[in-house]
């Protein structure tokens, strides 16, 4: 016996699965022979797509249900399909992000077996045509995406090829699904002020201009692991502003990884091998930087650790928030920082022209109010011993105040001013005190050119930009000090630092101006008091008051220039020494040894009677290395 139903019907409604959407107001035929369903479905509702056309077929004796329609409608609807069906339980929540938007076409299979609905068949192929998709989570926003997106329980979610635009700019994209994982991988340009966006963290204001950037996405349902977005570039058409070799003109590649977790708050980035870091994105600031090779491991403490080697630069210290205030200030604390250069032999010269480079824009007015301390500063391979100061970042300025310094007995103190901005500029104020100055120098690797009992100094510089960007140069102001009971020795590296200030060749002209020849037997000039003020101007220092030096044997006078970026000297050196110990010397000067002797045999005759001041002059001209020392007549002086 056959048993067949015919049905036609309006405004039909009925479900195919229990989490599967209605379809509403359905215009059907259904036909019922025996075990075998055919409903054929000429317009209805899934959502809010219409059905262009559709069917449902249950085989004879089968418990395999099939379903097919076309659906035309909002792509919001693809969105509710992947989120909030059945296919909700195989995909989890990680499409729950996506929003989808504007007209589309979908091709929708389903295999329902009757006696294992759990055991659902799904196949969806939606075709796209200037859609929008809209990443909420990370306020992505994606226009004019064109092709297709397929969906079955067996591959996934798979695309061959998307196109659509992000940022103004074209992207390229497909989608591939192993086991319970899929991945999303775009592919375009990126400007600096967007790639803050894609790496949620704040890029551009050390980045400009354009590269290519991949963008992976994985989607899954362990939230450990997902969702999971990882972007690659090669800064090929990015300039990057940052110091030391960290800076990269725009035409030069330098890789680009960064990592990121939102759902464990999560970032690990790493920059073409010289910069690895982890940050804890739900923190404050709770991370740690590695410079060079090395990998970064988040800290317990809520503090960015700063450790690491690159050429120029070695250090190790942490930046948080200090505990001792609540009105965001900072302190960071560093146990060494060690700034190198090229040349980092111990006998460079103390002062030159190019140590520092150029060209460094860094932005600090962002930064909060901080409190420095720098255990062990040193530059090359001279310390700079210990060092604090409090930096508070204003509009357009930055204030350094309570500067600190302490190396061996010496002691500095000071306050700079930095204005930012397009006419950057830097001033230093500095007063530094201490006794022995040669110890410092030694421990420079200088020799001890230079003895001192006491030394007190002070500096009044300015230069154009920012404060690391000092060169001589472009140095100008005003510095003086005073040394008391001391001596100049004119051996070893340390003669560079005579040179600057014309002393060089000083020990010899001492002994051109006495017949007592017991200072041969010690080495080195004596003084009683050596002091000077100088004016800068553009890296040429001139003096304001002649430098002074008073001796037991001598006073010496010297006034004139040394520029700072020749290493040129001009100067004038006059030297006052008493007639009764060199009578004779004037006579030798005056081309009459003769007469030298008779000066002599006079002189210890008359004794203390004939005690007056003679006063010679001579001309310092030249490269400091290898100085021309003239003497002057009587009408040139």
């Amino acid at each position: 016996m056959s048993v067949q139903l015919f049905l036609d019907a309006e405004q039909a409604e009925f479900a195919f699965h229990p989490d599967w959407p209605v379809v509403r107001d359905g215009r059907i035929f259904l036909h019922l022979r025996n075990t075998e369903l055919r409903i054929d479905i000429a317009e209805g509702k899934i959502l809010n797509s219409q059905i262009d056309s559709g069917w449902i077929y249950l085989p004879p004796k089968s418990q395999q249900l099939h379903m097919a329609s076309i659906l035309q409608g909002d792509a919001s609807d693809f969105g509710v399909l992947l989120s909030e069906s059945a296919l909700g339980d195989y995909l989890g929540p990680a499409f729950d992000d996506w929003q989808l938007a504007g007209d589309i076409t979908t091709r929708l299979g389903l295999q329902v077996p009757v006696d294992n609905p759990d055991k659902l068949g799904v196949q969806v192929h939606t075709t796209l045509h200037q859609n929008t998709l809209h990443l909420s989570q990370r306020d992505l926003r994606f226009n004019a995406i064109d092709g297709q997106i397929r969906y079955t329980t067996a591959q996934g979610l798979t695309s061959d090829r998307l196109q659509g635009r992000l940022f103004d700019e074209s992207v390229d994209a497909r989608i591939e699904t192993e086991g319970s994982t899929t991945r999303v991988h775009l592919q375009g340009a990126v400007s600096s002020v967007n790639l803050d966006h894609l790496a949620g963290i704040t890029l551009s204001d050390r980045l400009s201009g354009k590269s290519q950037v991949q963008l992976d996405m994985t989607l899954c349902s362990e939230q450990s692991l997902c969702p999971r977005i990882e972007l690659r570039s090669d800064l090929v058409g990015t300039a990057v502003d940052l110091p030391l070799m960290l800076a990269k003109p725009a035409e030069e590649s330098r890789s680009l990884y960064v990592d990121i977790y939102p759902e464990n708050s999560r970032l690990h980035f790493h920059y073409d091998q010289l910069l690895q870091g982890v940050l804890d994105l739900s923190a404050k600031l709770r991370g740690q930087l590695v410079l060079g090779q090395g990998q970064p491991v988040l800290p317990q403490a809520s503090r960015l650790e700063v450790l690491g080697e690159l050429p120029g630069l070695r250090t190790q210290g942490y930046i948080q928030p200090s505990v001792l205030t609540s009105d965001g200030e900072w302190l960071a604390q560093f146990e060494y920082l060690h700034l190198t250069h090229d040349d980092t032999d111990s006998s460079a010269p103390l002062l030159q022209s190019d140590m520092t480079e150029k060209n460094l824009p860094v932005d600090m007015t962002q930064l909060p109010e901080l409190d420095l301390q720098i255990n062990d500063l040193r530059l090359g391979q001279r310390a700079l011993g210990r060092w604090t100061l409090h930096m508070q970042p204003q509009a357009q300025q930055v204030i350094f105040n309570d500067i600190q310094g302490q190396l061996l007995d010496f002691t500095l103190s000071g306050r700079a001013h930095w204005q930012t901005g397009t006419h950057a500029a830097t001033d230093l104020t500095l007063n530094l005190s201490g006794t022995d100055l040669a110890d410092v120098l030694e421990l420079w690797g200088q020799g001890r050119p230079l003895e001192t009992s006491q030394l007190a100094a002070t500096a009044q510089l300015t230069w154009p930009g920012a404060p690391w960007q000092f060169g001589v140069a472009d140095l100008g102001g005003v510095f003086s000090f005073k040394a008391d009971d001391g001596r100049i020795i004119e051996s070893g590296s340390g003669a560079n630092l005579l040179r600057v200030f014309g002393l060089l060749n000083l020990n010899t002209l001492s002994r051109r101006l006495r017949l007592d020849f017991s200072d041969l037997l010690q080495r080195g000039l004596v003084f009683d008091q050596l002091k000077a003020d100088y004016d800068l101007n553009k890296g040429i220092a001139t003096t304001r008051n002649p430098l002074i030096l008073d001796g037991p044997s001598a006073s010496m006078e010297i006034a004139g220039s040394v520029n700072l970026n020749t290493q040129q000297l001009d100067k004038k050196i006059q030297v006052s020494v008493p007639l009764s110990s060199n009578l004779a010397l004037g006579a030798v000067l005056l081309g009459a040894p003769q007469v030298a002797g008779a000066l002599f045999i006079f002189d210890k005759i008359m004794g203390d009677r004939i005690e007056k001041i003679t006063r010679i002059a001579y001309t310092l001209t030249g490269h400091w290395d290898d100085p021309q020392l003239s003497l002057l007549n009587t009408n040139e002086r």
